[in-house]
Order: C-alpha cells, then structure tokens, then sequence
C-alpha cells in the first residue's frame, strides 16, 4: 500500500490540475494588467489636469495687465484674433513659451466669455478692445455675474448632463478650457467628446472618465475672476 501511494504521488498533476493552476495565474495576471492600466490612466488624468491648470493663473495676469480676458486664436498661431469664433488657445499672446498642449498632446480648447474680451470704454461705449481701466473691467464683470443663466454664452451643465438646455445649465463662466486627451473616446468625430465637441455647452469638470469620455475640464469663474481682479 505504502509503494502504491508513493507511485500516485510521483504521477504529477493531472491535466485538470495543471488547467485549473493555469486559469488562477491568467486571473491573477489579468488582474494584475488591469491595476497597472489604472494606474497610468490616473498618472496620465493627474498630468492633463496639471497642465491644464496652470493656464488658469497666466490668463488671471494677462486680465490684471490689460484689464480684459484674451480672445480666442483661430488660426493657430497663438495670437488672439478678436472678433473671430475660434476656440484656440492665445498662447502666444498671454506670453506662454509654447503652445498650450497637454502633457500626453490633446488638443486644448479656449472658450471666453464675450462680455469680457469685447469691452466698451465707461467714457465712449463705441469704442471696442480699447484699452480700458480697471472700472471698466470690473463694472463689465458685475453685470455679467448677476446675468440669469443661459445657452446663448459658453455654459457649463450638471454632472452627467448630455443635453445642451437652460434647464442643464449651472455656470456661464468666465473662461472654460477643454482639454480633449489622447483620443476620440466617443468615436464621434471630434477629438472633443460629448457636448464639449460643439455648440456652447460644455460638461461639467466634475464629470468622470469613461471609455467613452476622457476630455477634463476647467473653468475660470466670473466671481473667482473678480476676487482676484476687483478686491
């Protein structure tokens, strides 16, 4: 009995054993893949959200120093093209060393509240993108804060909102920009995914990453905007 025992015991696994080993390592394995890939998307979401945000400061300077928001580029060169409908972002024009890329190269879209790039002069409201003062600035925010909410300016809707209405809109900030990732996660078209792609309404920066969304968005707000600029 007991050499019998030792012969069954030196037969090895069984082929049932030896699959079912090799099913629990692919599991864990899978496991393993699955975790590194989050990982690096959240290494990758943290860095767009860094480069991003520090347009935010350099754009709060260039209103200090010129008592008025830049307008938008719109045929890449960096300098803001006033009076135009583009959605670049003015990197040269608020004094930036590069293009305004984030750090895995989507695309960056500008989007500025018109109350604050077209602005008339207290003394001659004719006279547009003058160099106005700090009161003119200032006065031109309050009005714009106290505006009731609307689509027909740049508008931020609620978390999860996919349709472009008042009834979805929480903010109609001073400034959004879009930062639109490394690919075309809706497969819709556009680099930009969602309600980010076109018309004025923009997702909310409280929006997750899905497969199928992996733009990150950041506002300047007009309030925010005016406790650095007006206090």
């Amino acid at each position: 009995m007991l050499k019998g025992s030792s012969n069954s015991l030196q037969k090895g696994f069984t082929l049932v054993e030896l699959a079912v080993v090799t099913l629990i390592i692919s599991v864990i394995t899978a496991g393993f893949v699955v975790m590194a890939k989050s990982v690096i998307t959240q290494q990758q979401q943290q860095r767009v959200a860094y480069e991003t945000a520090t347009l935010i400061p350099q754009l709060v300077d260039f209103a200090q120093r010129n008592n008025r928001l830049p307008c938008p580029d719109s045929d890449g060169d960096g300098v803001e093209n006033c009076g135009s409908t583009g959605t670049g972002f003015p990197f040269n024009t608020i004094l930036l060393s590069k293009p305004a890329v984030s750090s895995i190269g989507g695309a960056v879209s500008y989007i500025v509240s018109p109350d604050l790039i077209a602005l008339s002069n207290i003394d001659d409201p004719q006279w547009k993108f003058s160099a106005t003062n700090r009161q003119d600035f200032c006065r031109q925010l309050t009005n714009s804060l106290i505006k009731t909410l609307t689509v027909s300016e740049p508008a931020i809707v609620s978390r999860g909102s996919s349709v472009c209405s008042v009834a979805n809109v929480v903010a109609n900030p001073a400034v959004i920009i879009v930062d639109s990732g490394s690919t075309n996660a809706d497969g819709a078209g556009s680099v930009f995914d969602g309600l980010n792609g076109s018309g004025f309404c923009y997702s909310s920066p409280a929006q997750p990453q899905t497969a199928s969304y992996d733009d990150t968005v950041l506002v300047l707000g007009k309030a925010l905007l005016a406790g650095d600029i007006c206090s």
